[in-house]
Order: structure tokens, then sequence, then C-alpha cells
């Protein structure tokens, strides 16, 4: 049902992570947005993981985990650039 559903679009979130990743090169966010994508590859491996076990409980927690990693994702990406070291 819905867990198998979630196990398989995990695939489609990592790839998501790696593309914005690799639009940074070169930006001062770059180390800052990479660690929070290396938490929210580590949420989509959890999660895959349980929702293929059918674990409702770990699968909720996985997705906690996830929806945290993800907005602090949005906050790196709406916060301005700094321009010669000033926001």
């Amino acid at each position: 049902g819905d867990l198998i559903y979630v196990h398989r679009k995990m695939y489609y979130i990592e790839t998501l992570a790696d593309t914005l990743s690799h639009k940074l090169i070169g930006q001062e966010k770059k180390p800052k947005v990479d660690a929070i994508i290396v938490e929210l590859k580590q949420a989509t491996e959890q999660l895959d993981r349980s929702a293929g076990r059918q674990l409702q409980a770990a699968t909720a927690a996985s997705l906690t985990n996830l929806f945290a990693a993800m907005k602090e994702l949005d906050a790196e990406f709406k916060a301005p650039i700094a321009r010669n070291g000033k926001k």
C-alpha cells in the first residue's frame, strides 16, 4: 500500500538532493547545504528501508527526519547569498 509507494519514491528524492548539491558548485553555501543533503539522504535511506519492510512507526519517524532536513534545506535556499562577506 502506501508504505510501498513511499519505498519506491525515495530514489527520486535522493536524485533531487544530488542535483541541488551539484548546482551549488563554487557558492559559499555549498558546504552547509551539502551537510544538510547528507542528513536528507540518510533520512531517505532510513525511510526506504522502513517503508520497504512495512514498519509503520519507523517510517513515520523517518518521515519526520526527512521533513526536518527538507525544512533546513528550504531555509538555506531562501536565505540571501552573502556578497563580499555581507548578507
